[in-house]
């Protein structure tokens, strides 16, 4: 799931940045970037703190990370997903087996962001009720 993740952020940030669509919104860019940059930090972070750890029963002392790294996770989908759905929508010429392919894209788009969010969001919940026993 976090391939497809990374591929989606590449491919909306590349839209937002050279699409007529979005007017090369330079805002959108940013904040997506540092999205990406959460998304690309975290899980190194989380990775040099637990790596030297022998049981796996200690990474309950770093819930937080891992918490901080599902919720970024989540969001990016959430967002990433908005963002194509508005792109998407926004390229609606009023020919119908084009919108048609436009419709299957933004379907597309929504379904491989929800997905991961719903995973993630659950994992966020199994991460606090697992941590405070």
């Amino acid at each position: 799931l976090t391939t497809v993740s990374d591929v989606s952020t590449l491919m909306t940030l590349h839209l937002t940045l050279t699409s007529s669509v979005s007017n090369k919104n330079k805002l959108l860019a940013t904040f997506l970037l540092l999205l990406i940059c959460g998304q690309l930090t975290v899980p190194m972070v989380y990775l040099a703190q637990t790596y030297h750890l022998s049981d796996t029963l200690e990474l309950a002392d770093f819930a937080s990370i891992g918490t901080a790294f599902l919720a970024v996770e989540a969001s990016i989908d959430t967002v990433l997903a908005a963002t194509l759905a508005v792109l998407l929508y926004k390229r609606r010429s009023g020919i119908k087996r084009t919108d048609s392919i436009l419709n299957r894209m933004l379907v597309y788009s929504v379904g491989t962001g929800l997905i991961p969010t719903v995973w993630a969001m659950f994992g966020v919940y199994t991460i606090q009720r697992w941590c405070h026993y």
